[in-house]
């Protein structure tokens, strides 16, 4: 009895203890869970800003990168073009200088038909076609492409072609295509040329 009495004190001090210690550490879990989940918050709010920010700065770049290859595309293209001109300005100024430079015969659709007559007669050459001169401008050139169709003896077909380019010089020809071809009335086969001629003259 007396050893109760002496210890009741002492467990009600442990006892007491026991609970401020407990309301102690219930409290600092309780802050430590709240300090958890404010943190949490925190990185969670840090790592969306972050994704929005690399998501708007990505937009940008790719907008930015798209609009410096459509001009990177423009200006290309603009510079093929320049080069494309330059190469048909120095196209037509070495066939220029090739068929005008020296030229032995004035060159005109009158003295075309005239000497291209007169040499099939000569020749025995039967002529197909000789149409009007199509006419193609170009800067400050002027394109004249006739089209000669004859028949005959081969031989004497070349020698038309070569007097063209090289006796009279006309023009360059461009293309001459033979082919045998049946006469409608006779039904015999024939040779037939077609000659491309082209001149080149300026414009002032």
């Amino acid at each position: 009895m007396l050893l109760q009495s002496y210890l009741s004190p002492v467990l009600h001090d442990i006892s007491k203890r026991d609970r401020h210690l407990f309301l102690f550490l219930s409290k600092k879990t309780i802050f430590t869970k709240k300090m958890f989940d404010t943190y949490r918050k925190k990185v969670i709010a840090l790592l969306i800003g972050s994704l929005f920010f690399l998501g708007v700065a990505y937009q940008f770049s790719i907008a930015d990168t798209l609009a410096q290859k459509s001009q990177y595309e423009q200006s290309q293209a603009r510079l093929a073009s320049a080069q494309n001109i330059q190469q048909e300005t120095q196209k037509y100024q070495k066939l220029l200088a090739d068929l005008g430079s020296g030229s032995r015969v004035a060159f005109s659709q009158e003295n075309l038909f005239d000497r291209v007559g007169k040499f099939c007669a000569q020749k025995s050459l039967g002529i197909v076609e000789m149409a009007a001169a199509s006419r193609f401008q170009e800067q400050n050139y002027t394109l004249i492409q006739n089209k000669i169709v004859a028949k005959g003896e081969y031989i004497a077909l070349v020698e038309l072609v070569n007097a063209l380019e090289k006796k009279w010089r006309f023009g360059k020809v461009v293309s001459t295509h033979f082919e045998k071809q049946r006469n409608a009335e006779t039904r015999a086969w024939e040779l037939v040329a077609t000659i491309h001629l082209q001149n080149l003259q300026t414009s002032n």
